[in-house]
C-alpha cells in the first residue's frame, strides 16, 4: 500500500514513536484513574450505539488490520439490538481497498444504502 509515508523512513520512524509513546501515556492515564481501556469503550459504545438504525459493514477476511471476526460479532449483536443491517463481506481485498478492487460492488452498495 502506497502512504505518503511510505518512503520516508525517518519520517515513519517518529510517527510511530510519536503515536506508541501517545497510547502509552493514554493507557498509564486510565489506570491511574481506573477508567475503562479505551480499546473496551470503544467496542463497547459499537456494540451499544443506537445513533443509526441502518448500518452498512463492507469488510474483508484477509484484512490485516481489522479481525473480521469481530467485525462478524459485532454485526450479530447489532442485528439483535434490532439495527437494519447490510453486510458486504469480502475474501481478497486489504484493508480499505475495497472500492479499488470491487468498485461496481461498492457503488452498488452506495446505491442501495
Amino acid at each position: 500500500i502506497n502512504t505518503a509515508t511510505s518512503n520516508n523512513m525517518p519520517l515513519r520512524i517518529i510517527f510511530k514513536i510519536f503515536l506508541t509513546i501517545s497510547i502509552l501515556c493514554i493507557r498509564i492515564i486510565d489506570k491511574v484513574k481506573e477508567r475503562e481501556e479505551l480499546s473496551k469503550m470503544f467496542w463497547r459504545h459499537m456494540m451499544e450505539s443506537d445513533i443509526c438504525p441502518r448500518q452498512v459493514f463492507i469488510y474483508s477476511t484477509i484484512d490485516q488490520l481489522t479481525d473480521s471476526r469481530k467485525v462478524d460479532e459485532l454485526i450479530e449483536v447489532r442485528k439483535k439490538r434490532g439495527v437494519d443491517v447490510l453486510v458486504y463481506k469480502l475474501q481478497d481485498s486489504e484493508h480499505v481497498l475495497h472500492y479499488r478492487k470491487y468498485p461496481k460492488l461498492y457503488q452498488d452498495m452506495l446505491d442501495e444504502v
